[in-house]
C-alpha cells in the first residue's frame, strides 16, 4: 500500500520469535573468514533503523571490509523505496577513498549525455556510525535485483543461452564504457584497458584478457578453452 505523499512510514515491527535460531558456537557468513575479528564490524540487527529513515529488513551480503544490508526507505518508501546500506568495519574508509570515487561518478553522471551512466549503481548519500569499538562508515545505495549467479540458479543446468545473455552483457559493457570514457580519469591519465603487447605496441588478446584479468577477476574455463581453441 503506498503512504501519502510526505507522511514517512512507521517502522515496521519484525516478530521476535517462530524461527530457527543459528548455534552461537556456528561460524557463518563473514564469521568464516580469515582473520575475522567481530569487534571490526558493526552489530546490525533486523528491524534497525537508522537516520531515523532506513529500517533494515535483510541481509545482501558481507566480505572483509563492510556487510551490506537491504533497508526500507521510511520518509521516501515509494521513491526509491529500498535502498542498500553498505557499513565498513572501523577504520576502513580513513585510508580509503570510495565515498570520493563515487562522488566523482554522480557528478559526472549529471552533467553526461552517455547512455551507460544510466547502468550504473546510483550512490545516495553517507553517514557515519558510531559502534561499540570505534566508528563505522556507511553508504547508501540504489537497491538492485539478484545477481547472475542468484538468476542461473533458476535455470535448468545453470545454463543461459548466448541470446539470452546478450542483453546482460550489452548493459555491462555499456556500464563499463561510460566509466572509462567519463569517469575513468579520477584513477588514471591512461586507458583502463589497453589489449597491447608492449614491444610491439600491436593488439593482442593474450594482453587484453590479463588486463581483464588483473581488474575484473580470471575469465571462466569455458571462455579460455573457446578463445585458446582447446
Amino acid at each position: 500500500m503506498s503512504s501519502s505523499p510526505g507522511t514517512p512510514l512507521a517502522p515496521h515491527l519484525f516478530p521476535t520469535s517462530g524461527f530457527e535460531v543459528v548455534d552461537p558456537s556456528e561460524a557463518i557468513e563473514e564469521e568464516s573468514l580469515p582473520e575475522y575479528d567481530a569487534d571490526l564490524y558493526y552489530p546490525v540487527y533486523i528491524g534497525q533503523v537508522f537516520c531515523d529513515r532506513y529500517q533494515v529488513a535483510g541481509k545482501l551480503g558481507y566480505g572483509v571490509t563492510s556487510t551490506v544490508w537491504l533497508a526500507r526507505d521510511l520518509v521516501e518508501p515509494d521513491d526509491p523505496g529500498y535502498v542498500a546500506l553498505k557499513i565498513y568495519v572501523t577504520g576502513y574508509m580513513q585510508s580509503n577513498n570510495e565515498v570520493a570515487i563515487y562522488e566523482h561518478i554522480n557528478a559526472v553522471s549529471a552533467k553526461t549525455a552517455h547512455v551507460g551512466s544510466k547502468d550504473i549503481r546510483k550512490f545516495l548519500s553517507s553517514f557515519e556510525l558510531e559502534g561499540p569499538h570505534g566508528k563505522h562508515t556507511c553508504i547508501i545505495q540504489q537497491a538492485l535485483g539478484i545477481t547472475m549467479d542468484h538468476l542461473l540458479s533458476y535455470l535448468p543446468n545453470r545454463t543461459m543461452t548466448l541470446e539470452a545473455a546478450k542483453p546482460f552483457l550489452r548493459k555491462l559493457l555499456i556500464g563499463l564504457a561510460f566509466l572509462h570514457d567519463e569517469a575513468w580519469s579520477l584513477v588514471s591519465p591512461r586507458t583502463l584497458f589497453r589489449g597491447r603487447d608492449p614491444e610491439t605496441n600491436e593488439h593482442h588478446d593474450g594482453y587484453l584478457i590479463a588486463e581483464l584479468g588483473a581488474v575484473l577477476g580470471p575469465p571462466p574455463a569455458e571462455l579460455m578453452r573457446h578463445l585458446l581453441g582447446r
